[in-house]
């Protein structure tokens, strides 16, 4: 019982910082590209 419930504590956070990374990388790649798009307009 014991045993299970401490792996439980520990991958329910894991899994959380995972998502949370993964959410945080789309974000920065959607601002870059936007970015992008926007220079690309300025210098054309």
């Amino acid at each position: 019982m014991g045993h299970d419930f401490y792996i439980f504590m520990i991958s329910i956070p894991f899994s959380v910082s995972v998502i949370a990374s993964v959410l945080i990388l789309y974000y920065i790649s959607h601002k870059i590209s936007h970015l992008v798009s926007y220079l690309g307009k300025m210098y054309s």
